[in-house]
């Protein structure tokens, strides 16, 4: 979700991999000037020169003071979008690189106290999910991250796909999802956590 300042964006990934044989992701998005609605008709957003984002899970950000808008998704890198949040300004491979080596799922972005954050979920393998958080005094970076939470106390369950959020009084929270990581267990139900963060 986003906030351009006067509307309100959802953006999600559309699976064409399950449609057809050979088919991909597409992002795609709907925008509303309140989030009740109405909203509009789904389109798709794309990379510069117009070709399908296949990828899952994006996460965007406009910054009311750069009066940039910002999508990340694949969890490693950074693109400017258009304001009205209908193209990417790049094209794959041309963004804004935070990580090469702790990329996941579930990108986040945010901007809290004049510090930008970005998140994803790692995976490195069925039951080893691990939540990651980047920071930067400046979108264009240099990026610092760590893994700041993964399973542990002998649970087959993994944190992910979170949201990081910043209350009026000050506290920070973490709400997120244990997944497990088989397939045939993935979907049994994944209790949501809240957590202090400090």
């Amino acid at each position: 979700f986003g906030y351009d300042g006067e509307s309100y964006f959802a953006y999600w990934c559309h699976n064409k991999k399950a449609v057809k044989p050979g088919g991909t992701y597409k992002i795609v998005f709907s925008m509303a000037k309140s989030m009740e609605g109405p909203w509009s008709q789904p389109k798709e957003i794309t990379w510069a020169n117009g070709k399908s984002i296949d990828s899952t899970d994006p996460g965007v950000m406009w910054d009311l003071e750069t009066k940039k808008a910002w999508l990340a998704c694949g969890g490693g890198e950074i693109y400017q979008m258009s304001w009205d949040g209908g193209k990417l300004l790049q094209n794959k491979g041309e963004g804004i690189v935070v990580t090469r080596t702790l990329r996941g799922e579930s990108a986040k972005l945010y901007k809290f106290d004049g510090m930008y954050y970005q998140m994803n979920t790692f995976a490195h393998g069925p039951n080893t999910r691990e939540q990651v958080i980047h920071r930067a005094k400046r979108m264009e970076g240099p990026w610092e991250g760590k893994v700041v939470l993964e399973n542990g106390n002998g649970t087959d369950r993994c944190p992910s796909q979170g949201a990081l959020l910043k209350l009026e009084n000050g506290s920070w929270w973490f709400l997120h999802q244990l997944a497990r990581g088989a397939p045939e267990e993935r979907y049994n139900g994944r209790p949501q956590f809240l957590e202090p963060v400090v």
